[in-house]
């Protein structure tokens, strides 16, 4: 059976992940963080908003083991390849 990983974001208020998410590996966990970090940068951008480079998304395993933290910031630095 695949891993469960629950991605908590951590931005302007904390919203946690209840229900998580079936991937393959900490790899695929971080790739759907980056994918959904990448679409809320571009929210904030085409609102107009200021994008805050220290919001993070938090990856958490079943076993509630912090397993990769990606920063918005990774994105713009170009770090955030898994």
């Amino acid at each position: 059976m695949l891993p469960r990983y629950y991605l908590h974001l951590y931005n302007d208020e904390v919203v946690k992940d209840e229900t998580g998410e079936i991937f393959a590996d900490d790899g695929a966990a971080r790739e759907a963080a980056v994918r959904g970090i990448a679409e809320l940068i571009a929210e904030h951008i085409v609102a107009g908003n200021p994008v805050d480079l220290n919001d993070r998304i938090e990856i958490e395993d079943e076993q509630g083991k912090v397993v990769a933290i990606v920063t918005y910031a990774e994105l713009f630095r170009g770090r955030a390849a898994a």
